[in-house]
């Protein structure tokens, strides 16, 4: 499955083009160079939560906007607290795996479980 962080990307772009708007505009407004927003949208650089924000602002939409219906509606479902610690062990994992310091789900269990 996609990572939730390119799936975010994805619908950044659509909304971006849905609106008849380009990248360097929305940069301009967020106050940024165009090619830093590029390199965001492109996988380059992380997106942060402030960046989901200002992004939907400017869009006139919400942060919450950006995410898959499946992860709105798991996240309604959720307290904050669970919501937090499912996205941080989806990343944990995803470093781990990249980083080669595991190679499989399985070797990735949180404390707890």
């Amino acid at each position: 499955m996609e990572r939730l962080e390119n799936q975010i990307r994805e619908k950044i772009k659509a909304e971006i083009k849905n609106r008849g708007l380009t990248q360097k505009k929305v940069a301009e407004k967020m106050g940024i160079k165009p090619s830093y927003l590029s390199a965001k949208l492109k996988g380059n650089r992380r997106i942060y939560i402030e960046d989901l924000h200002q992004i939907a602002r400017i869009l006139g939409l919400h942060a919450t906007d950006f995410f898959p219906s499946k992860v709105a509606y798991d996240m309604e479902k959720m307290s904050l607290l669970e919501f937090i610690k499912a996205i941080c062990k989806n990343e944990i994992e995803y470093y781990l795996k990249e980083n080669h310091i595991i190679v499989s789900k399985k070797e990735c269990r949180l404390k707890n479980e």
